[in-house]
């Protein structure tokens, strides 16, 4: 398999997982050595990253892609896991050079139902929900509040 670069610079390996009709794009990454929290072991997986690691990656692919889906995967680490995005950003300054609270703010802000519906759901939120919950995420780090 062809690695690719990311965004980001990082080496980016794809793997497609298929069963029962259902394809998962799972994109293995080769981080930069600093990061958020500490990796854990598991017993099968082996080892296993922090969600405010891989959190700070999204905010970093949201900075570079500007995807719909790098909207929906922040406000999904941030409302349906409770991260605070002002600490993950506080210790992903190692790992990203230029992320700038007021940049995602702008990103965060500026997303439209048009964002919600090129996202591809397992379960939608509503849509005011979605775009409500970045709205209040965007202003929180405007006003560095969390």
């Amino acid at each position: 398999m062809a690695g690719e670069r990311g965004a980001s610079g990082h080496a980016v390996r794809p793997l497609l997982v298929s069963a029962s009709g259902l394809d998962l794009k799972v994109e293995l990454v080769n981080d930069v050595p600093s990061r958020v929290g500490r990796v854990s072991v598991h017993p099968v997986l082996g080892r296993l990253d922090t969600a405010e690691n891989i959190l700070a990656n999204k905010l970093t692919a949201l900075r570079d892609r500007q995807e719909p889906k790098d909207l929906a995967d922040v406000w999904a680490f941030c409302t349906r896991m409770g991260l605070s995005l002002a600490q993950v950003l506080e210790g992903a300054h190692g790992k990203a050079a230029g992320l700038f609270p007021v940049d995602l703010a702008r990103s965060l802000l500026s997303a439209t139902g048009s964002d919600w519906q090129l996202v591809r759901w397992i379960e939608a939120p509503p849509v005011d929900q979605f775009l409500g919950d970045l709205r209040r995420l965007g202003e929180e780090l405007l006003l560095l509040r969390s």
